[in-house]
């Protein structure tokens, strides 16, 4: 009797789950492929200017005034069309607002034509025609999350196979690239296995996701009670008793994967409701007219090297100019998702009140923005450049270089760059990250190569769905043999 209640309980259940596990095991068959379809692009790269202070004509805070802004929260200095531009944010939200640094008027739909000019550097080695460009203030079902950059433009250009850039111009670089084939993947796989249609993570969304993935784990642990406490029947002539056999052992064949897929998915799910503060500046900055009144030639002789980018920074009060330096040692056509590391990029921290560098600037800003976010002034135990996607911030976190805090209460990722957070990292978001990393991506294969995870995660999706096709084939030839009956 008890057996005959597992019996039937594991039948409804498999109904219950057969259809959406179904779905999740397709679109999970898809995602290897669709990272690999990428377009061909000519570099992820950043263009390398290297500032010219001869053209330099109008100093920055000349130009400030003359364009009446009074306080700024940064500035940069780009090159556009064999142009320098100063690149201003007058708040931390805005868009930025161009000016020219021979002669301080205003470049109208300045960052328009800098994402354009980005994202053509990107594209091809020739200049394209632009189809669209549009701003992106949030993630969509062709540039969702994962790439956690925001705000990004999409320029869209005439070329066959559709190719579309993502570019970030207040850092000036590279965030995704897609094409008509690899669209049509993404949105498949976001409708299919995110379930993007009930919206981004509503509760809703996350108790229907949580309790069909239980359900899942459940079954699973009931398939192989009974599998390992029964014995099956074997008639050679009785299609159902075949039929069954084969469910049998296809399904104990993926269980051990259907029970990590669906463990590690419910762990993920359910730890999206925890506050994700990820992209939040963590630094607020008022920078006012004075204090842009820098002298770039003479930094630029107190650091006696080519400078590649600025931004201003203020910490405790105090006003400093980071200046990064240009990365000669940079592959012209490194690619992230292969090479997983970026170059650290050689920064100065100049305190303006002095014109004197900071030792070790990078590493006590990082150190202020994590205070900054935890509201704590602790000394933390840990503070260290990260270039490399490792077990702990992985190809996931997408964003490269960061800085490392660790101390008592929390490990923060900072990007120095942006004052932004990246990750901040818990004991429970650590195990959602090991979870999800190994059971769900097959992270375990990666010492053979991004190749061989891919093929293990198909390999074992395509199990799974050959069991719930054989489980469903089994229940409705049932179902059909039972209305015969009657």
């Amino acid at each position: 009797m008890i057996r005959k209640n597992i019996y039937n309980w594991h039948r409804k259940l498999s109904i219950i789950i057969a259809f959406p596990v179904l779905i999740w095991a397709i679109s999970g068959f898809i995602h290897p492929i669709m990272t690999n379809i990428r377009p061909h692009i000519a570099t992820q790269q950043q263009p390398q200017t290297i500032i010219d202070t001869s053209l330099l004509k109008v100093p920055l805070d000349v130009a400030l005034k003359e364009n009446s802004i009074d306080v700024f929260y940064n500035c940069r200095i780009i090159e556009l069309n064999n142009h320098l531009y100063y690149q201003i944010k007058k708040s931390v939200n805005a868009i930025p607002v161009y000016f020219s640094t021979l002669d301080g008027k205003q470049l109208q739909n300045g960052d328009t034509l800098y994402a354009i000019y980005l994202a053509n550097h990107f594209a091809s080695d020739k200049k394209l025609d632009v189809e669209s460009i549009s701003y992106i203030t949030d993630f969509t079902d062709d540039y969702n999350n994962i790439n956690k950059l925001l705000p990004v433009y999409r320029v869209c250009f005439k070329r066959k196979d559709g190719i579309s850039i993502y570019v970030d111009t207040q850092q000036s670089r590279f965030s995704f690239a897609t094409n008509n084939t690899r669209s049509i993947l993404t949105r498949a796989f976001t409708l299919l296995h995110t379930w993007s249609w009930l919206g981004n993570l509503t509760l809703l969304k996350i108790i229907i996701m949580t309790l069909l993935m239980l359900f899942t784990f459940i079954n699973g642990v009931v398939g192989l009670y009974i599998f390992f406490t029964t014995k099956s029947k074997n008639k050679k002539d009785n299609k159902l008793l075949k039929r069954r056999r084969n469910h049998r052992f296809t399904a104990v064949f993926a269980s051990l994967f259907i029970l990590f897929f669906s463990f590690s998915g419910c762990v993920h799910t359910l730890a999206k409701l925890r506050k994700d503060d990820r992209g939040k500046v963590i630094a607020s900055q008022n920078i006012s007219r004075n204090e842009g009144s820098v002298d770039i030639k003479k930094i630029q002789q107190l650091i006696n090297l080519p400078i590649h980018d600025i931004s201003f920074v203020k910490m405790n009060g105090q006003a400093y100019l980071r200046v990064a330096i240009v990365n000669n040692d940079k592959s012209n056509g490194n690619d992230l998702m292969k090479q997983m590391r970026e170059d650290a990029p050689k920064i100065f921290f100049i305190d303006l009140s002095t014109y004197s560098i900071l030792q070790n600037g990078e590493e006590i800003y990082a150190g202020y923005l994590a205070n900054n976010y935890l509201h704590q002034n602790i000394q933390s135990s840990e503070t260290v450049e990260i270039t490399a996607f490792d077990d702990d911030y992985d190809f996931a976190d997408k964003v490269l270089p960061v800085w490392k805090i660790k101390n008592n209460s929390a490990t923060l990722y900072v990007e120095t760059s942006t004052a932004k957070l990246r990750k901040a990292s818990s004991a429970i978001g650590k195990f959602d990250d090991y979870s999800f990393a190994f059971f769900h991506k097959h992270e375990f294969m990666m010492f053979a190569g991004k190749s061989a995870k891919d093929i293990s995660t198909m390999f074992w999706v395509a199990a799974q769905i050959v069991m719930i096709v054989f489980g469903l084939v089994l229940y409705f030839n049932r179902k059909k043999k039972s209305s015969v009956k009657k």
